[in-house]
């Protein structure tokens, strides 16, 4: 998988529900159940699962694993595009925190993200 580092963040609207909803459920309706159901199946059972409608007509999961926080990419028909992982800026390679302070300079930098995407 490739492997990239992003800073910034998605706008986004939010609609809680459950990790493995079932398709009646009143709150999971715009949420696609193939989504809810590939979720479930890559990383088991996860709690406070927080889903969104996404640009591009993603739907993206929000979770907490291990005590770091991940967001999962599906498509509208529930495939898998991409994982984000949070990432600390203390533990972003000094070359890259470098680079990046000299061509946005002035700007702050406070959040980074850690890309897997399915390609």
């Amino acid at each position: 998988m490739k492997t990239l580092i992003l800073a910034g963040a998605f706008a986004l609207t939010s609609v809680a529900t459950q990790a493995n909803p079932t398709r009646t459920s009143a709150e999971t309706k715009s949420i696609s159940y193939q989504a809810t159901q590939n979720l479930y199946a890559m990383y088991g059972h996860l709690e406070n699962v927080t889903w969104r409608q996404s640009i591009n007509n993603m739907i993206r999961a929000d979770f907490v694993f291990e005590e770091e926080s991940y967001a999962v990419f599906f498509s509208d028909q529930g495939e898998f595009l991409a994982e984000t992982k949070k990432v600390t800026l203390s533990d972003l390679p000094l070359a890259l925190r470098k680079t990046a302070n000299q061509k946005f300079e002035g700007v702050t930098l406070t959040e980074s993200l850690e890309l897997f995407n399915a390609d």
